[in-house]
């Protein structure tokens, strides 16, 4: 998932990104740096699942650190092998 943050504060702002607990959450920044007033921020949030230990479900927060706040992310997801998801895409 993609998720945009835009510095509404008359200041620019850094953000800090918590690494995840769960090593298969992957967190990336499209730029670095401060972000000027009014500016976006775009950060994509993707899930590993070439892990042999990847499959199962999935429930982590990505915290978003700012100077004033803290803004938790909800990541939720079953990761299911090849068969399982077709014999799932079947009873449906």
């Amino acid at each position: 998932m993609t998720v945009s943050i835009k510095n509404e504060d008359s200041l620019s702002q850094r953000i800090h990104i918590k690494p995840p607990a769960d090593k298969r959450v992957v967190v990336k920044q499209e730029s670095y740096g401060a972000i000027a007033p009014g500016m976006t921020r775009r950060l994509i949030v993707s899930i590993k699942t070439s892990a042999p230990d990847a499959l199962g479900k999935l429930k982590e927060e990505v915290h978003i650190v700012t100077k004033a706040d803290v803004f938790k992310l909800p990541v939720e997801a079953e990761v299911l092998s090849a068969e399982a998801f077709e014999q799932r895409k079947q009873e449906e």
